[in-house]
């Protein structure tokens, strides 16, 4: 999705979360690799915490000196709103591409007044479902798939109307 916003050319900063999470640490590796696979240049590579707060005074400072990016990656939740919160408070929310992971009433409304680009959510459901019934086939001594794609979903203006989308976001 950045890669398609920025058109193949842009400078780009991914602010981690924790380099001792391995979720959060896999999401960010596989970002920085896809957007140089499709010709964007991370100029920016910095962890900014596990609190909210924590993350919006890092942003804040790391933006400061960054200004010339065109977009910003954030990996999950505390991280995305610390950024929104900084983005807001130097005037550059909207203005460079920002796309953020997990789903929040903050970020639904920064999604909503064009503050953010778009985040990407997981799909909650499907993750419990099949983790019962893995283990409910575990148990009858069944088989097991080593990997469960559960899917992922991108959300923007576009399709934060959508039935789909409100569903998983839990806005029905």
């Amino acid at each position: 999705e950045m890669v398609k916003a920025l058109k193949g050319n842009g400078r780009v900063a991914v602010l981690r979360f924790n380099k001792d999470v391995t979720t959060t640490t896999s999401r960010e590796n596989a970002f920085i690799k896809e957007a140089v696979k499709g010709g964007l240049e991370i100029v920016v590579d910095e962890y900014l915490g596990t609190m909210v707060g924590d993350a919006r005074k890092k942003a804040l400072g790391i933006l400061k000196r960054s200004e010339n990016v065109d977009g910003i990656f954030t990996p999950n939740e505390s991280t995305t709103m610390g950024t929104i919160a900084s983005l807001r408070e130097l005037n550059m929310a909207g203005k460079v591409i920002h796309i953020g992971f997990d789903s929040s009433a903050f970020m639904i409304k920064a999604l909503e007044s064009d503050n953010m680009y778009g985040f990407v959510v997981q799909r909650p459901f499907e993750m419990g479902y099949q983790g019962v019934h893995t283990v409910y086939r575990a148990m009858e001594g069944k088989s097991i798939k080593k990997g469960i794609d559960t899917g992922v979903i991108f959300v923007n203006r576009d399709n934060l109307g959508s039935t789909k989308v409100k569903e998983i976001l839990g806005m029905n």
